[in-house]
């Protein structure tokens, strides 16, 4: 089983890529959301915790069928990954200032910042985007019909 002929250059870059499931980082995005800011102040808060950890994983390969049942985001770059490195990266800013300079955290500047960055990746990962538009959600049928790839039940060689 696996995809066959219908893998082409195009398709085979995508064995690489990293995705999570929607729902998971939505869920994770929205948590650390709602706790924030205080979120954001603490290195250990599971908000932060969950977020950073959200589960990522290669889901897709020529023998590998892309997963039926949910939508998949790529976070191993383009759109969503470069929203989500912004969060991470000025969450990790507001610690490393408020540990270095034992800053008052409702002074930091960069506060408003991350927030701003937690928003723009949940208000992304809830608007539909057009077909054209840069492609970072997938389920099954969108991921085959995007790369044009057909699933046959015969056995190849990898």
């Amino acid at each position: 089983m696996s995809y066959g002929n219908s893998w082409t250059v195009k398709a085979e870059i995508t064995k690489y890529w990293t995705f999570t499931r929607l729902e998971d980082l939505l869920k994770e995005a929205r948590y650390y959301e709602s706790e924030f800011p205080f979120s954001c102040l603490n290195s250990v808060s599971t908000p932060f915790r969950n977020l950073l950890l959200c589960p990522k994983s290669q889901i897709v390969n020529k023998t590998k069928r892309f997963p039926k049942d949910d939508l998949y985001v790529i976070i191993s770059h383009g759109t969503i990954a470069q929203l989500y490195d912004n969060v991470v990266a000025s969450a990790i800013s507001v610690l490393s200032k408020i540990a270095e300079k034992n800053a008052s955290p409702h002074k930091t500047e960069i506060i408003p910042q991350c927030y701003r960055h937690l928003r723009t990746l949940t208000a992304t990962l809830v608007t539909p985007h057009a077909p054209e538009a840069d492609n970072f959600i997938f389920n099954q049928e969108s991921f085959e019909k995007f790369y044009d790839l057909q699933w046959t039940e015969e056995n190849i060689s990898q």
